[in-house]
C-alpha cells in the first residue's frame, strides 16, 4: 500500500509539535514545582544562597542562614566554582521564587535550543521533524528529573551539546565561551572539553584556553582581585579535602564494584580510571584518523567522552544522565537507520534513563532484594560506550524520504 508523502510529513510534524509540547509541560511544571516550593527537594536556592553570601561581603562557602519557611536544620554547603558563584548573581537580586522559575525555564529552554542545533548539525537543516521528535522525546528524558529539582547539570548539559554543535559547524568561537559555564559548574566536563578540543587542536585548544581564563577572571571583575584570590583558595582546598567524598545517590563503576564483592581500594579504582582513560583518548585518536564524515567523527569523540565521565565520574549521580541523553536520542536513530545494534543502543537507553531513575530503581531494589539495581544506570554508560566503540565511525545510513512516502529510509551514507 503506497503511503501518500503529505500525510506522512504531516504525522511527523504532528509528533515534533506534540514534543515541543511536553518540553514546555515539563518546564511549567518545573517551574510551578520550584516556585511554590524553592527549598523542597531543590539544588537552586544553594546556588542563589552562596552568591548573596558573596555580595553581602561574607564567603559563598560559609553556611548560610535561611528563612523558617526553609525548614532546613543544617543548611548545605556551597560546593561550586568562584565563576559559577559570581554567575549566579543576578539571582541573588531576585526573590527565591521568582529566581527559582527563571532559572528552570531559563536552563530547560537553553537545553531545548543546544540539541535543536546538535540535531541539524549532524543531520542538516532538513533533518527529518518525525526523526527530529524521537531525538527531542529521548532528550527531555534525561532532563525531567534535574529540572524538577532546579539542578544546574541541565544548562551544564545545554552548554556541552551546543559545544558540540559548534564544533561540527566549525564555529569554534562559540564552543570556545560554551563549554567554561559547564566546566565551572561541575568540574567532570575538563574531560569534554579536552576531548573535543582534540578533535581540531589548532583551531579549538588555543581558543578553549582563552575562553577559560576569560571565564576564570570574572570573580575578581565581579569581587575584586583580593576577595577572588581568597575565595578561590577556599574552593581548591574543598575539592582537595572532598576527592574520596562518597554520597549514597552516586551511581558509577566504583558502586558496581563495591556491590560486586570484590575486594575494593581507592587506590585500585584511580588506576582503573586512569587506564579507562587512557583507552578512551587512544579509541578518540583511532576515530580522528578514521575517513568517516566531520559531524560523524565528533559526535563519536564527544559520546565516547560522556560514556567514560558517567562510568568513572566524579560524582556521577542519575540527574547527571542528562548530559548522555542527546547522544542516546541520536544513537537510537542511527541504530534504527542502519540495522546494526539497535538493541544495544535500546538497552543503553533503558538502563542508563528507565531503569536508573529513582523511583523505578527504588522499586526494583525492593523487588529484587539487591542494590545491583543502583548499578542499572551505570549499565547503561557502560552499553553505549559499547555502541560507541562498534559503531562510532562507522558509515550510516542517512535519511533520505523515498518518493512513494514509505516510512523506510533509502540508503545513503555519511
Amino acid at each position: 500500500m503506497r503511503v501518500d508523502p503529505r500525510d506522512r510529513s504531516s504525522d511527523d510534524e504532528i509528533a515534533w509539535i506534540i514534543v515541543l509540547v511536553l518540553w514546555g509541560v515539563v518546564g511549567i511544571i518545573g517551574a510551578v514545582k520550584l516556585g511554590t516550593h524553592p527549598y523542597r527537594h531543590s539544588s537552586f536556592f544553594i546556588y542563589q544562597a552562596g552568591a548573596e553570601a558573596w555580595l553581602a561581603g561574607g564567603s559563598p562557602y560559609d553556611p548560610s542562614p535561611y528563612p523558617p519557611e526553609a525548614r532546613i536544620d543544617e543548611p548545605p554547603l556551597f560546593r561550586y566554582s568562584p565563576p559559577f558563584a559570581a554567575a549566579m548573581t543576578p539571582f541573588a537580586a531576585l526573590p527565591i521564587r521568582l529566581a527559582s522559575v527563571v532559572w528552570v525555564l531559563g536552563s530547560l529552554g537553553a537545553l531545548l535550543f543546544a540539541c535543536r542545533r546538535l540535531f541539524h548539525a549532524v543531520e542538516g537543516p532538513d533533518g527529518a521533524k518525525g526523526e527530529e521528535a524521537a531525538f527531542l522525546l529521548v532528550a527531555l528524558g534525561g532532563a525531567i528529573r534535574p529540572t524538577l529539582s532546579g539542578n544546574a547539570h541541565v544548562l551544564a548539559a545545554a552548554c556541552t551539546v551546543f559545544a558540540a554543535a559548534a564544533v561540527i559547524e566549525r564555529k569554534y568561537w562559540q564552543a570556545a565561551f560554551a563549554l567554561p559555564f559547564a566546566i565551572f559548574a561541575k568540574a567532570a566536563p575538563l574531560v569534554f572539553g579536552g576531548l573535543l578540543a582534540i578533535a581540531k587542536p589548532w583551531a579549538t585548544i588555543p581558543r578553549f584556553g582563552l575562553a577559560l581564563v576569560a571565564t576564570a577572571a570574572i570573580p575578581a571583575l565581579v569581587h575584586g582581585p583580593t576577595d577572588a584570590r581568597e575565595v578561590y583558595a577556599r574552593w581548591f582546598a574543598h575539592l582537595s579535602e572532598s576527592n574520596a567524598d562518597r554520597w549514597p545517590s552516586f551511581r558509577d563503576l566504583w558502586l558496581v564494584w563495591e556491590t560486586s564483592g570484590i575486594p575494593f581500594s581507592v587506590t585500585a579504582y584511580r588506576g582503573l580510571q586512569v587506564a579507562l582513560g587512557l583507552f578512551t583518548l587512544a579509541a578518540v585518536v583511532v576515530f580522528l584518523r578514521s575517513t568517516a564524515s566531520w559531524p560523524r567523527r565528533v559526535l563519536a569523540i564527544t559520546g565516547l567522552a560522556q560514556a567514560y565521565l558517567l562510568l568513572c565520574g566524579p560524582a556521577v549521580e542519575f540527574t547527571q544522565f542528562v548530559v548522555a541523553a542527546p547522544w542516546l536520542g541520536l544513537t537510537l536513530i542511527h541504530a534504527r537507520r542502519n540495522g546494526r545494534d539497535f538493541p544495544l543502543a535500546v538497552a543503553a537507553t533503558t538502563f542508563s534513563l528507565i531503569l536508573g531513575n529513582s523511583p523505578v530503581e527504588r522499586t526494583l531494589v525492593r523487588i529484587l532484594g539487591s542494590d545491583w539495581p543502583k548499578a542499572a544506570c551505570t549499565f547503561g554508560a557502560l552499553l553505549f560506550a559499547i555502541y560507541v566503540i562498534r559503531n562510532g565511525v562507522r558509515p550510516f545510513p542517512a535519511y533520505v524520504a523515498p518518493p512513494d512516502g514509505s516510512p523506510e529510509a533509502r540508503p545513503a551514507t555519511t
